[in-house]
């Protein structure tokens, strides 16, 4: 039999072994939306296609970056 992985875009590598699957991501990953990566305290940094926002453990937003403006937590743009 034949496996067929839809929705993967490259990103999932999947190979096999003496008939043992190995799946894991690529180290280069393309077309996603969204990313968000969370360190042990729980502050966040969330990428989309436009915009960085790193946010502290409490939620509120520290900065952010477009690419028209970098604004910090008190408003002020850079």
């Amino acid at each position: 039999k034949v496996a067929t992985f839809k929705g993967t875009d490259g990103n999932i590598a999947v190979k096999t072994d003496n008939g043992k699957f190995s799946i894991s991501l690529n180290e280069t990953l393309t077309g996603l939306k969204s990313a968000e990566f969370k360190d042990d305290k729980g502050n966040t940094a969330t990428i989309t296609g436009n915009t960085i926002a790193l946010k502290g453990k409490d939620g509120n937003s520290s900065a952010t970056l477009t690419s028209s403006a970098l604004t910090f937590k008190n408003g002020e743009d850079k």
